[in-house]
């Protein structure tokens, strides 16, 4: 099947779907509940009446859901590993764990929310940089998280050395 055919095929299905269903928000948990579209998709097919029925999420909302997937897939990687893995790791595991618990205890400002959302691993780009300025020559405390969130994000470098989050999968690591 060709894509050209492929993309009629689509189009002649969405037209038929919002024939047949005549109330908007049952189409819109036909497309976005049954079929999994989302918002961005049903938009792109021309469906943007649609809108009203997506709930907008804030970024807190979605950089706390990021943040909670990074966590967890690292966790099934400390999981598969040996002993002596975990110890040549323990710092980068200290790390990780203290910004998870410390982020989605005592969450962000909407600021940096904003900012960190748009990273693909936002738990990866503050445990780095939090992994980096604890050392024995200067250990600084959890309260001072806000303070770092700010700092990396008026760097600006984290830009460069982050991937950047757009609407891809978010990563298995």
């Amino acid at each position: 099947m060709t894509a050209i055919r492929r993309q009629k095929l689509l189009d002649e299905m969405l037209g038929y779907l919002a024939e047949l269903i005549d109330q908007d928000e049952e189409l819109y948990n036909v497309l976005h509940g049954t079929i999994g579209m989302t918002n961005a998709e049903i938009r792109e097919c021309g469906l943007d009446f649609l809108d009203a029925y997506f709930q907008t999420e804030s970024d807190q909302d979605r950089l706390m859901q990021k943040i909670e997937h990074c966590y967890q897939q690292r966790r099934r990687k400390w999981s598969q590993m040996a002993p002596e893995q975990i110890l040549d790791e323990i710092d980068e595991i200290h790390a990780v764990t203290v910004v998870y618990r410390v982020l989605t205890r005592r969450g962000v400002t909407e600021d940096d929310a904003s900012w960190l959302v748009r990273f693909r691993n936002p738990l990866a780009v503050v445990s780095d940089a939090w992994q980096n300025i604890n050392d024995l020559d200067s250990i600084i405390c959890e309260s001072r998280m806000d303070g770092l969130i700010t700092d990396i994000r008026d760097r600006g470098d984290a830009e460069e050395d982050y991937a950047m989050d757009d609407d891809a999968p978010l990563p298995e690591n």
